[in-house]
């Protein structure tokens, strides 16, 4: 009880001192709580950059040069879409003849109908709003399976007297882009439902008079006896921080590095990686962490310094009333305990008034908030230990006889 009452009035006996002491720890509790902000917020951003910067890549053309119109393998277009990624666009392309004119026409030579297969309704390059569907469809069917329906151009479908629901039957042809030009590789009369429309032209700007599910379309293709191919292929990296492991499984999938002078410019052999924006980012998030952690455990020992540095400037003036206490028998560590718990307890009180500012400023949670509460005061701890020892290093009839 002696002891709680030294304690008590070791700290009201001076109460400026005290409230001294409690802001001076509180403003160093708010320091350490921003600098920790400033490695947790790091983190979050290196965190969630593949969410914010995608990296995106493509099957291009050996050359580097082409994104569309290439004959990509199923073998390329697998081993690409089995490498940890998501979100896979793919398209492919075809043509038909659905008026008597075109149809007229021996050989074959594009007709009037310009067709694309897609796996999912973002692959069209059209936004979302420029669809409409007939009831009990949706962007949905270009992921389904292999049904038979399609998706119109609104000037194609008035052009040709089509409505929603009807079923328009022509000959069909894969197209196969070479070096010299387009071929078509015939596919036989096919017979499709008109389930939606659409009234935008997709980004690149090139015409396209029907969407057909891409599932459908390497159906019919395989049924005539045609190799199936895309005609463009990309996707986005499930996890981008692992892109150097990536580059390097990509001559084991049979994928070569890009060369301008590549012969074969419609074949997809090479991988193109949309990784400058994230890589540029990346480094300098990963520099910064790397500093605040550096100086991480300097800045807490820095702490204990400044914490010991106050302790000692602002009780060194009890030294006498330490000295006279010494003198009347009572021990230096009995004086050590009393002014350590003393200062302890507003340690506690400035973290206790620094809180808020720690969840409402600096943005922690209420875990986070008590975390770094707790690691002030052990950095705390490490510099009452020193100041109070320094301070009680006095010899008591010297200061007793001291003459200011």
């Amino acid at each position: 009880m002696l002891y709680l009452k030294q304690i008590q009035w070791e700290l009201f006996r001076k109460k400026m001192r005290s409230v001294l002491l409690v802001v001076l720890f509180a403003l160093l509790v708010i320091c350490m709580s921003f600098y920790i902000r400033n490695i947790r917020s790091t983190q979050a951003a290196l965190d969630d950059l593949a969410e914010k910067l995608p990296v995106t890549v493509h099957i291009v053309s050996g050359d580097g040069s082409r994104q569309g119109g290439l004959n990509i393998l199923e073998s390329q277009f697998f081993a690409l879409s089995s490498a940890g990624v998501h979100d896979v666009r793919c398209t492919s392309s075809a043509a038909g003849a659905v008026s008597e004119d075109a149809r007229a026409v021996d050989p074959f030579a594009g007709g009037d109908t310009s067709i694309a297969g897609a796996n999912c309704v973002e692959a069209t390059g059209i936004a979302l709003p420029s669809f409409a569907y007939a009831n009990g469809y949706g962007p949905s069917l270009f992921s389904g399976g292999p049904e038979p329906v399609c998706v119109v151009y609104k000037g194609f479908a008035d052009e040709h007297g089509l409505s929603l629901g009807d079923a328009v039957t022509f000959p069909m042809y894969k197209v196969s882009r070479k070096s010299n030009g387009l071929s078509f590789l015939p596919l036989g009369d096919v017979e499709l439902t008109v389930v939606g429309t659409f009234d935008a032209l997709a980004a690149s700007g090139e015409p396209t008079s029907m969407y057909v599910p891409i599932a459908w379309m390497q159906e019919a293709t395989k049924s005539a006896g045609v190799e199936f191919t895309y005609g463009t292929t990309s996707a986005t990296l499930d996890d981008p921080m692992r892109l150097n492991a990536f580059k390097a499984s990509l001559p084991e999938m049979g994928f070569q590095e890009a060369n301008p002078e590549a012969s074969g410019q419609y074949g997809g052999s090479t991988v193109s990686v949309d990784d400058e924006q994230f890589i540029r980012t990346a480094e300098q998030l990963l520099q910064n962490l790397s500093l605040f952690q550096s100086f991480f455990v300097p800045f807490l020992l820095l702490l204990a310094g400044l914490a010991a540095l106050v302790i000692f400037l602002v009780l060194r003036s009890t030294s006498r009333d330490m000295a006279v206490a010494n003198s009347l028998g009572v021990p230096k560590r009995a004086l050590f305990a009393v002014f350590f718990a003393a200062v302890f307890l507003l340690c506690i009180l400035s973290c206790a008034l620094a809180s808020p500012v720690l969840v409402f400023a600096a943005g922690l949670s209420a875990g986070e908030a008590l975390a770094v509460c707790g690691l002030f005061l052990v950095c705390a701890v490490v510099g009452i230990v020193p100041a109070l020892l320094s301070i009680l290093r006095f010899n008591t009839l010297d200061m007793l006889t001291k003459v200011d």
